[in-house]
């Protein structure tokens, strides 16, 4: 879907955080996020660290676009990078770490 649209639409394309993924607090205060791998099938668990607590912007249907606009609010964040670079670090996480585990989904695929 994405490898044919051009990079204004794939910073607009909704995802969402997938229903099928749980997570909580352990007792070392880590946050721990299970997904079902879809490569075996299996229960899968990851810490979430650094960049992948953008990962709790999707509990709603969000674009990659509207992230990056509230996150760069965050002068910590705006004083790095430039909006475009901070889409372009999302964009990366989305396709790496969520859409290959299906830890993130097409938000019109769970209409």
């Amino acid at each position: 879907m994405l490898n044919k649209t051009s990079w204004n639409e794939k910073t607009k394309t909704k995802f969402i955080l997938n229903k099928t993924v749980t997570y909580h607090e352990d007792e070392n205060d880590d946050i721990i996020l299970y997904y079902k791998s879809p490569q075996d099938q299996k229960i899968t668990t990851i810490t979430i660290e650094d960049w992948d607590f953008f990962i709790f912007y999707f509990e709603e249907p969000t674009t990659i676009k509207e992230v990056a606009s509230e996150a760069f609010l965050d002068e910590g964040i705006s004083s790095q990078m430039t909006k475009e670079q901070l889409e372009e670090k999302l964009y990366s996480m989305v396709m790496d770490r969520c859409m290959y585990n299906e830890i993130l989904t097409f938000y019109e695929d769970q209409k």
